[in-house]
């Protein structure tokens, strides 16, 4: 749930354990930083406060840690979503960094195992964030007809189903839908997006 769905006396110790899982994660990061600067582990152990083992073993965890790209603020769409619960980054920067982030092509199956695992970085985890409430709805409903040039209101619709009340959001909000059938079947009847000199393949909705 969002923040706002919290109780109020229960908001602070949920943005502190938000805030802290952020902390966490910069705080290896940081480590990775003064590892690859060249300085000793019993520098760092001192600096830190702590002994050398146990700077051994929190840079063995830094190592698997991804970096943020280069005008985010986080590895993946995920972070960036996490950094804006955690109140690290305000709604307008979530928003501009959403729409700007390289995603990368969802997984696919071989066609005889149906489990398909997503790599970093793809357009489910945004899903995956507002089914968390991490982001609020109408930040899902911007990014996503941002990316897709949908600013403007939805075209009449060419079928016999009436569409004329539903918002664009009501409607891509089958992007987020599991099965790829449901989605090609809303996409055929009510043919409302434009998606002319561009061809959609039934895994548009994981790949954006």
């Amino acid at each position: 749930m969002t923040i706002a769905e919290v109780p109020a006396e229960a908001r602070a110790a949920v943005l502190a354990r938000r805030r802290k899982e952020m902390d966490e994660l910069d705080y290896r990061r940081e480590l990775r930083r003064l590892d690859q600067r060249g300085y000793s582990q019993r520098e760092i152990a001192k600096w830190l406060g702590i002994a050398q083992p146990s700077v051994l073993s929190a840079l063995r965890t830094a190592a698997k840690v991804s970096m943020p790209l280069d005008g985010f603020s986080g590895a993946t769409p995920y972070e960036i979503c996490q950094r804006y619960a955690a109140g690290f980054i305000d709604r307008a920067q979530l928003v501009d960094e959403l729409t700007r982030f390289p995603y990368v092509k969802g997984g696919q199956t071989d066609g005889y195992d149906s489990l398909i695992v997503d790599p970093a970085g793809t357009w489910s985890e945004v899903s995956d964030a507002a089914r968390r409430g991490l982001i609020e709805d109408d930040v899902y409903e911007e990014v996503f007809n941002r990316r897709h040039g949908l600013e403007q209101e939805p075209r009449t619709c060419s079928s016999t189903a009436d569409y004329s009340g539903i918002s664009q959001f009501e409607f891509h909000i089958t992007e987020r839908m599991t099965t790829d059938d449901a989605y090609d079947t809303l996409m055929r009847d009510a043919e409302v997006v434009d998606l002319s000199a561009r061809e959609v393949p039934n895994q548009a909705r994981r790949d954006t």
